[in-house]
C-alpha cells in the first residue's frame, strides 16, 4: 500500500478521525472561496456531502445558498458537524441509504481515497440528476518554509509503508478513467493560495491526519520533536493548489 493505491482499505487509517474529531474541526483548513463558488451556481442547490467529517466544507457550501445533506461515518466527526446546524446521516456511503433521494451536486472533500471508487462512482451516478456534478476536492499543501523535503525526511525514518501511503498521482488517473468509463464528462481545475501558520498551529495540524494519528504515543512524540525543530520563528509558509475534480452527468443542465 506503499503508494496509497488502496488506501481505502487501511480502516486503521480511515477510522482514527473520531479521536481528533475536535482539533480536526479546529485546524483543518477550509478550501479556497473560488472553488466553492464554482460549484454553487445557484442558491437552492441541492447537495450532498459524503465523507462530510466535521462538516467544513458542508458549512461553506450552505453558507453559499445551497441545501446540504452530509454522509459521514463516524458518530464523533457528524456530532461536531450537527453541533453547527449541518444535517447529518451517520453512515459508510458505499452503505448509506438514498431513499429515492437525488442531488444536483455530489461532493468528496478530502473523502474520496477514503471509499471505494467503484462502488462511490456508481452510487453517485445513482443519486445524481441529470446534469448534475459529481466534485472531487483536494487541499494539497506543500510547505515552502521549511522545505517540503526536510519533512518527508522525517516521515521516512518514523513511518511504515502503510502508514505513509497517500492517494498518487496514478490513482488520480484511474479515477479519471473510471469517471469517464461510467459516462461522466470530466474537467480538472486548480484553485491556488498562500498559507502561514504558527510552529504550534502547524504542529497541531499535523496531528489531525491519518499518518500521524494512528501512531503510538512515544513515536508521536519524537515526531513531533523533530518536526518542531524545523520550524523557524516565523512560522511555516504553505502553498496550496487545491484541486477541483468536476464529473458532470449528461442530461438537463441542473446548476
Amino acid at each position: 500500500m506503499s503508494d496509497g493505491e488502496s488506501i481505502h482499505l487501511n480502516r486503521a487509517r480511515a477510522e482514527s478521525f473520531g479521536a481528533v474529531a475536535a482539533a480536526y474541526d479546529e485546524l483543518r483548513p477550509a478550501y479556497p472561496p473560488a472553488l466553492i463558488g464554482a460549484l454553487t451556481t445557484r442558491p437552492g442547490l441541492r447537495v450532498l456531502d459524503v465523507g462530510a467529517g466535521t462538516g467544513i466544507a458542508s458549512r461553506q457550501l450552505r453558507d453559499a445558498g445551497a441545501n446540504v445533506l452530509a454522509v459521514e461515518p463516524d458518530p464523533q466527526m457528524a456530532a461536531v458537524a450537527r453541533a453547527s446546524g449541518i444535517d447529518v446521516e451517520v453512515a459508510a456511503f458505499e452503505e448509506w441509504e438514498p431513499r429515492g433521494r437525488t442531488f444536483e451536486l455530489v461532493c468528496f472533500a478530502q473523502s474520496f481515497h477514503w471509499v471505494d471508487p467503484e462502488v462511490a462512482v456508481a452510487k453517485v451516478w445513482r443519486v445524481l440528476a441529470p446534469g448534475g456534478g459529481l466534485a472531487l476536492i483536494w487541499n494539497r499543501f506543500v510547505e515552502t518554509d521549511p522545505p517540503h523535503d526536510r519533512i518527508a525526511e522525517i516521515d521516512d525514518r518514523y513511518l511504515t509503508d502503510t502508514v505513509r501511503g497517500r492517494p498518487s498521482e496514478q490513482r488520480e488517473r484511474a479515477v479519471d478513467a473510471l469517471l469517464t468509463g461510467t459516462g461522466f464528462e470530466v474537467s480538472h481545475s486548480s484553485f491556488r493560495e498562500e498559507r502561514r501558520y504558527s510552529r504550534e498551529d502547524w504542529l497541531d495540524l499535523q496531528f489531525t491526519y491519518s499518518r500521524y494519528v494512528v501512531l503510538d504515543g512515544p513515536t508521536r512524540q519524537a515526531v513531533r520533536a523533530e518536526l518542531a525543530a524545523l520550524v523557524g520563528p516565523d512560522g511555516v509558509r504553505i502553498e496550496n493548489d487545491a484541486l477541483l475534480v468536476f464529473a458532470r452527468k449528461p442530461g438537463a443542465d441542473s446548476q
